[in-house]
C-alpha cells in the first residue's frame, strides 16, 4: 500500500486526485513533499475508488528514488536511445530497415496513443483491443499491426 494522501486539487483540466507524500532529499537530507496527479475526480468519484487507482498504477512511494509512475513514452525513448541506437556491440543487432521501422511506429503511432500511460499499467487486451481497431479502421493488412505489436513486446538485448 502506497504511503501518503489523497487530496482533490483543482487543474485546468477539472477537479483531480492528487496522491502527496514525503520524501527524503538527497541533495540535503530534507523532507519535503511530493506530488503525483492520479485522474480526474469525474473517474473517480470517492477516495476509496482513487486509492484502488493509486494501486493499479502501481505508485509506490514507499520505494528508494520514487520519482513517480514510469510512463510508456519514458520507456520508449529509453529503448530509442540505447536499444535503436548504435548496434557495433550489441549481442543480437538489429538491421538499419528494423531500426527505422520500430523508431517510425514508436514516433508515429505507440507513443501516441501510450505515451502517457502508466507503463505497468497497460492491459495486454487493451493493446490487442486497439491492434483491431487500428487494423479495422484504416483497412490494414495483418503484417502491420504484427509489426506494431512487435514493437511494443520487443524485449531490450544484453549487452
Amino acid at each position: 500500500m502506497a504511503r501518503g494522501w489523497l487530496k482533490v486539487e483543482e487543474r485546468k483540466s477539472g477537479k483531480m486526485w492528487v496522491l502527496r507524500f514525503k520524501t527524503t532529499r538527497k541533495t540535503d537530507g530534507k523532507r519535503v513533499e511530493h506530488k503525483v496527479p492520479v485522474e480526474p475526480v469525474r473517474e473517480f468519484p470517492s477516495e476509496s475508488s482513487a486509492w484502488m487507482e493509486v494501486q493499479r498504477q502501481h505508485l509506490n512511494v514507499n520505494t528508494r528514488d520514487f520519482r513517480g509512475a514510469v510512463k510508456f513514452s519514458d520507456l520508449a525513448e529509453h529503448y530509442i536511445l540505447h536499444e535503436l541506437g548504435d548496434q557495433s556491440d550489441a549481442v543480437d543487432p538489429k538491421s538499419h530497415t528494423t531500426i527505422l521501422r520500430y523508431k517510425r511506429l514508436l514516433h508515429t503511432r505507440l507513443i501516441p496513443r501510450w505515451g502517457k500511460q502508466v507503463a505497468l499499467g497497460i492491459e495486454p487486451l487493451e493493446i490487442e483491443q486497439w491492434l483491431k481497431a487500428v487494423k479495422k479502421e484504416e483497412g490494414l493488412e495483418n503484417p502491420t499491426p504484427d509489426k506494431m505489436r512487435r514493437a511494443l513486446t520487443t524485449r531490450p538485448s544484453s549487452r
